[in-house]
């Protein structure tokens, strides 16, 4: 299994931290009315996060550690909210909660997946499978 066909089976993770990313973009946009400089660095992110996921598809490894990092990274905050938001709506809370050990989970699952790989490509390149110290 090489990086794209690790993304093709968790693009169920990536393209709704792409999704979230827009929302976040949105909501800044028309209904908190953020400043300028807030909705700039929101655009060039969500640029950036675009760029990530390409690059990722196209094999290149490091791309997908960093996006396993956003998507763990909003996994946590999602869950943080979730837990400490001070609303009285137990809905927002539950679907905050839900939607950060979603992503915390594609997190981990990406980081594991680019781990297997890696462990692959050392194999295939030394010709032969390492073995363990304990297993000498």
């Amino acid at each position: 299994m090489n990086i794209r066909d690790m993304l093709n089976k968790n693009i169920a993770y990536i393209v709704p931290f792409l999704i979230v990313s827009i929302v976040k973009l949105l909501y800044s946009i028309f209904y908190v009315h953020e400043s300028s400089s807030i909705i700039a660095i929101r655009c060039i992110s969500l640029c950036i996060y675009l760029l990530l996921s390409y690059y990722a598809y196209k094999k290149h490894t490091l791309a997908a550690i960093i996006i396993a990092i956003l998507i763990l990274l909003t996994g946590f905050s999602s869950l943080v909210v979730g837990i400490v938001m001070s609303t009285h709506s137990l809905i927002l809370k539950i679907a905050s909660c839900i939607i950060g050990v979603y992503f915390v989970y594609g997190g981990i699952k990406i980081f594991s997946l680019v781990k297997e790989e890696r462990k692959k490509m050392r194999e295939g390149l030394s010709g032969e499978k390492k073995v363990s110290v304990l297993q000498r």
